[in-house]
């Protein structure tokens, strides 16, 4: 379960006109974001994983949080509000009874991003077209189990990928490496993009680059650099 606090507030200095994502330090994973609407006005908040062995942030923790990675960020803030995320699983499963639950409420985030739009739509749509057969059938009991085979045929590889990416993202040097992989290569980056707003995987060229980030880090000889 994760956490995160969304409001709108005035393009901060040098934000105009971009998507600003600053990672956290401290609360492992969690970022803020700073999304230009292009009226005046920024999508701006802040999201972490919750853990089991500390009590969940407040609402003035989050908004000290966001400001702390992006600082002027919620000066002149309004409409802020905070929501419960649901991240998916690599054991995600669906109930097959008469209800259909698709995004949010099946557990559908993205471990990695809190995102959950693509989830949404290619749930809402298996959903619908599992009631639409089940009701020309004439069989409505089996639309839960017509919609679990088609939603795990289409999720569940890639949600055991971003479950285990989730859990390296948990070290602060793996998130390093995957910005500067991200950086230096662009289909790597276009990769991580797949893996966390849509329902990419952990690919040959993901795994590469993040080796050779963690590759240029340390000396030549293989023994880790001295701190300067």
């Amino acid at each position: 379960m994760a956490l995160a606090l969304r409001g709108y507030a005035p393009v901060g200095p040098g934000r105009r006109g971009a998507q600003v994502i600053e990672f956290g330090t401290r609360h492992q994973p969690s970022y803020a974001w700073s999304f230009d609407r292009g009226d005046g006005l920024a999508n701006v908040g802040y999201g972490e994983l919750l853990h089991e062995d500390r009590p969940a942030p407040t609402r003035a923790q989050l908004l000290e949080r966001l400001e702390a990675l992006l600082p002027d960020a919620t000066e002149s803030g309004r409409h802020w509000v905070g929501h419960h995320l649901p991240l998916s699983t690599a054991r995600w499963r669906l109930p097959t009874g008469r209800v259909l639950l698709v995004g949010d409420a099946a557990c559908l985030v993205n471990p990695l991003t809190g995102e959950g739009i693509h989830y949404a739509v290619a749930t809402g749509i298996a959903a619908g077209r599992a009631a639409a057969a089940a009701l020309r059938d004439r069989r409505p009991e089996g639309a839960g189990e017509r919609y679990a085979r088609a939603t795990h045929r289409i999720l569940l590889p890639h949600l055991r990928h971003t479950a285990l990416a989730a859990r390296l993202a948990r070290s602060t040097r793996v998130i390093e490496a995957g910005l500067r992989a991200s950086a230096a290569h662009q289909r790597v980056f276009d990769d991580f993009v797949e893996l966390g707003l849509a329902r990419g995987r952990l690919t040959p060229t993901v795994a590469l680059g993040l080796g050779r980030a963690f590759l240029a880090s340390i000396r030549p000889s293989g023994r880790p650099q001295e701190p300067a």
